[in-house]
């Protein structure tokens, strides 16, 4: 028997197209967006390693540091591990107080180099962040970090001294304390207020000392400031402020 084709019945790979070929039309219709993707995962990853990589050996640097010390420096070392060279393009800081700059421009593949970064205190003390950010010509880009704890030249506590108006007018007493390991010495000790009159008595030299304020009444409000003047560092001797008020 014939259909209206003129095709025998159950004779399938005669009628239209063979059967075998529209089940690989359809096979290769529904694998192609796969093999597409796969092709092109292929090629990007061809590519990328046709690129300079750098491999940083410590991006996040951390440092404890004495205030006498001015400033600090990371050393910032990396490897091209790609195939071809890296070209540095740009280098930029947080904070003005922070200079960096590689050792060249260019690294080929498997080549170490080194970016230096350089903080410079400035006064600053207590914990600092400094971010420094490298970028390639390629328009890839690294992040680097500085933590850097500048250790406070001298504790003071407390920091500020109060009397309420009426209260006797007895002296009150701040503590000074070397905290960063080197021996400090005050030079003086003065108030901005006539009505103030202040003390010192060292406990340790070098390390230790307690200051006395003692108002001459406490019958009105009055406001002063302590300024105490030390010998550390002896590059540019650093002045501390405590403050007093009467309300």
């Amino acid at each position: 028997m014939r259909d209206a084709e003129g095709v025998p019945k159950g004779n399938l790979a005669l009628k239209g197209k063979p059967l075998g070929l529209r089940i690989w039309k359809r096979i290769v219709k529904l694998l192609l967006p796969t093999m597409t993707r796969f092709v092109f995962a292929m090629l990007l990853l061809a590519a990328q390693a046709a690129l300079g990589v750098v491999a940083w050996e410590k991006p996040i640097q951390d440092f404890r540091c004495n205030p006498a010390s001015g400033s600090v420096e990371a050393r910032f070392v990396f490897k091209n591990v790609g195939d071809s060279a890296v070209r540095i393009s740009r280098v930029t800081s947080s904070c003005g107080c922070t200079v960096a700059q590689f050792d060249r421009r260019q690294y080929g593949p498997g080549e170490n180099g080194e970016l230096r970064a350089v903080f410079t205190f400035g006064g600053r003390s207590g914990s600092q962040r400094k971010l420094i950010n490298a970028e390639f010509s390629d328009g890839t880009k690294q992040t680097l970090e500085m933590n850097v704890l500048i250790e406070q030249p001298v504790v003071m506590s407390p920091s500020f001294l109060f009397w309420r108006v009426g209260e006797a007018a007895s002296g009150k007493v701040i503590r000074l304390t070397a905290g960063a390991g080197e021996p400090i010495r005050i030079r003086s000790v003065s108030s901005t207020s006539p009505k103030i009159t202040v003390n010192m008595a060292v406990e340790r030299m070098g390390e230790s000392y307690v200051i006395t304020a003692t108002p001459r009444d406490t019958s009105e409000q009055t406001s002063a400031t302590l300024i105490i003047e030390t010998d550390f560092p002896a590059t540019a001797p650093k002045k501390y402020s405590a403050h007093i008020r009467i309300k």
